[in-house]
């Protein structure tokens, strides 16, 4: 649902020459992000957990923080991109250069160093998609809290 609601503000904006700012964003991690993701599923597992993927299969995430820092450095450009580029209404930015890519397999002994989990060996490794659409503009943070060690930090304490 989320990919066909941006998709269609896209088109809205463009349509009505509306100035729109959109933020990519990775798939997120942090202290109180409990929704229920690979990594949170992971962590949360009582007993064995086993990945429906290929343990090369590589995702990207950021932390909560850094996504917050890298939306307000948007919002503190918003109206210096609009002066710059006055017949640019809409600008992208791009924040997966500054994720972490990790694969699942490296995740997975972050997160349960136990060893205490499994693939799907045969499992199809799907490609990241391309950004490049994305890519015309930087928002000026970059990621201090998007590394293996804060992944360990947070989801490993009681180890």
């Amino acid at each position: 649902f989320y990919d066909y609601s941006k998709i269609y503000m896209e088109k809205l904006a463009t349509s009505f020459s509306i100035n729109a700012h959109f933020l990519t964003i990775p798939d997120t991690f942090g202290e109180n992000d409990t929704r229920p993701k690979v990594l949170n599923l992971l962590a949360n597992a009582k007993e064995h957990f086993t990945f429906q993927s290929n343990p090369k299969q590589r995702i990207m995430l950021m932390n909560v923080k850094d996504v917050v820092n890298h939306f307000i450095s948007v919002m503190e450009k918003t109206e210096l991109a609009c002066d710059e580029e006055p017949d640019s209404k809409i600008t992208y930015y791009d924040i997966y250069a500054d994720a972490l890519n990790i694969t699942l397999e490296e995740l997975a002994k972050l997160v349960k160093p136990s060893g205490d989990y499994s693939f799907t060996e045969d499992a199809e490794i799907r490609l990241l998609p391309k950004h490049e659409r994305w890519i015309s503009k930087r928002t000026g943070y970059r990621s201090k809290y998007s590394r293996r060690e804060d992944i360990k930090q947070i989801f490993n304490k009681g180890e």
